[in-house]
């Protein structure tokens, strides 16, 4: 299961997503919210447009997306203001058992 975490950098605030198969967690460079709760973060910014990260949907998966189909969904798909980022996506709070019901 992926974990969003938000951690304190020298810059400021930063997100970061971990697995437990990564070596590291891995930093949040850009990120795009919709009116249906989903959501799609960048950790590796492509020149042609298409970007891989999470895609935060019916299940978190991770993958390519394009940049430009997402901005062509606006207004119901915007990009996640840079001050924002830290503290969006859908998070399990650490109390809760994985599995667990709600």
């Amino acid at each position: 299961m992926t974990t969003l975490k938000t951690v304190q950098t020298e810059d400021g605030e930063r997100l970061v997503l971990d697995e437990p198969w990564l070596d590291h967690p891995v930093p949040v460079l850009k990120g795009w919210e919709s009116s249906t709760g989903w959501f799609w973060f960048a950790t590796e910014l492509k020149e042609d447009g298409y970007h891989f990260g999470l895609v935060q949907g019916f299940e978190d998966e991770w993958g390519s997306f394009s940049e430009k189909e997402l901005a062509d969904l606006y207004p119901h798909v915007w990009e996640i203001k840079a001050e924002d980022l830290p503290h969006s996506g859908r998070r399990t709070p650490a109390h809760w058992p994985v599995g667990s019901e709600v």
